[in-house]
């Protein structure tokens, strides 16, 4: 079996708690879901076995923080990631997860092989997609369950509505309120945002330990 990839490289973390720091970045080709401002090419370019990957990785890997299993979504390609997760954490290296946060048995299979979760939320207004609530729930359950290092994310567009952003903070809140949340505004839109994630970070914070307002820094950076 081989992994369906769009591409491999190696940059800065430009989103999230992680900020920053130095990564390995792996983008799976497909995706489970179709959000209206998702401008991500994730188009398949390669496919690679588990032991090529590795190798891939461990060419770029030295000095970084982690390798970030990004997509698309990484866990609709759950049953390659059964099999390389466990070979890859042999070779001691930090694994780092950004998913949609929709596929919680998923999540479930590869768990114990991941370091860090970063989960969106995907709040129906924002994304122009179904509502799903309930395995966001499900998903963060678990993730806090075996006490991994998860926070949320959730996109705020002008289309985003309060009652989906409280909805998403009341339902964090439910699992673990020591969960941090980050407010990210749609890149795009990124300037005409901002008072209305402020005006979030407030009524999140009535709820929420830890909340903070972090737009796209790769993007500002002009970073891969």
């Amino acid at each position: 079996m081989k992994a369906k990839i769009s591409e491999i490289f190696r940059s800065i973390q430009g989103e999230g708690k992680y900020l920053g720091v130095t990564q390995v970045f792996v983008r799976f080709a497909q995706c489970n879901m179709d959000c209206s401002w998702c401008d991500t090419d994730f188009v398949e370019k390669e496919q690679l076995d588990e032991v090529q990957l590795i190798e891939r990785i461990k060419a770029l890997i030295q000095g970084c923080h982690s390798v970030c299993f990004t997509g698309g979504e990484p866990l609709v390609q759950i049953e390659f990631l059964e099999r390389f997760l466990p070979m890859i954490c042999k070779e001691d290296i930090k694994i780092f997860l950004e998913t949609n946060g929709t596929l919680p048995k998923e999540l479930e299979k590869v768990l114990k092989y991941i370091d860090v979760v970063s989960m969106d939320m995907k709040l129906p207004s924002s994304t122009g997609c179904d509502e799903h609530w309930k395995e966001h729930k499900e998903f963060l359950s678990i993730a806090v369950g075996l006490r991994k290092d998860v926070y949320v994310k959730a996109i705020i567009t002008q289309e985003t509505n309060n009652l989906d952003f409280l909805t998403a903070v009341e339902l964090i809140s439910d699992v673990e309120k020591t969960v941090p949340l980050i407010i990210q505004p749609e890149f795009s839109q990124r300037d005409d945002l901002m008072q209305k994630c402020q005006e979030y970070l407030y009524l999140a914070s009535g709820q929420l330990n830890d909340v903070r307002i972090i737009p796209q820094v790769h993007k500002l950076m002009g970073w891969q």
